[in-house]
């Protein structure tokens, strides 16, 4: 092989490698370091009926739906709600947040505050049950939904019992946790973004970066 040739090889080497090198900081930028024994996002087959959730804070129009399976009773969940509240607080038309029940079965209190946040969902005060419901997360159980739902500002007391009651949003509640065991979550919060999900809480950084890069393609 004559120096030209080596020479076209080598070039084309250094040229892969600095490909290979930009794609693995932009994964770094978006979706933050892989530790060892973490998966990065996946994509998801079924993301339109994901993102089709009811209980949802910000325009369906937003560049970026991040949709949480979450449950009332778990202090992980509790952890990383201020996160994106600031993240959907800084981004108003940017970001659509999509809420999902899954209840895990050892917390015994996460199906009632489900179904009391569908119940209050129903009289338009979601968010403000969600915060209600975190905020007194060591209360749950000990403190009557009703009681929350008021402190919350829910409207109707008299509906809000009536629903807590007849237990009609159960099944909403189930299909959430369902879709949740389908895609295979493995505990709570689990998040999918714009179709990729992930195996672990995205960082508020990470998070920067992603909303900021699908709203300039906009």
């Amino acid at each position: 092989m004559g120096r030209s040739s080596i020479e076209q090889v080598f070039h084309g080497f250094i040229a892969v490698a600095a490909l290979a090198v930009a794609a693995s900081m932009v994964k770094r930028e978006f979706f933050g370091p892989t530790a060892p024994g973490q998966a990065p996002p996946i994509k998801v087959d079924n993301w339109s009926e994901i993102s089709a959730g009811h209980l949802r804070r910000g325009p369906d129009s937003a560049p970026v739906t991040i949709v949480e399976f979450a449950d009332f009773e778990c202090p992980a969940c509790k952890a990383v709600a201020p996160i994106i509240e600031r993240v959907r607080r800084k981004y108003p038309a940017d970001v659509n947040v999509v809420f999902r029940h899954f209840p895990l079965s050892y917390h015994q209190h996460a199906k009632g505050a489900a179904l009391a946040a569908e119940c209050a969902g129903r009289q338009g005060a979601f968010g403000s049950m969600h915060d209600s419901l975190y905020a007194q997360q060591s209360e749950l159980g000990r403190k009557p939904f009703e009681t929350i739902a008021r402190e919350a500002d829910v409207p109707d007391s008299i509906a809000f019992a009536e629903c807590m009651n007849d237990g009609r949003d159960t099944v909403s509640v189930n299909i959430d946790a369902a879709l949740a065991s389908r895609i295979g979550a493995a505990g709570t919060p689990t998040f999918v973004i714009n179709g990729m999900l992930y195996s672990r809480n995205p960082t508020e950084a990470e998070l920067d970066a992603l909303i900021a890069a699908r709203s300039i393609k906009q």
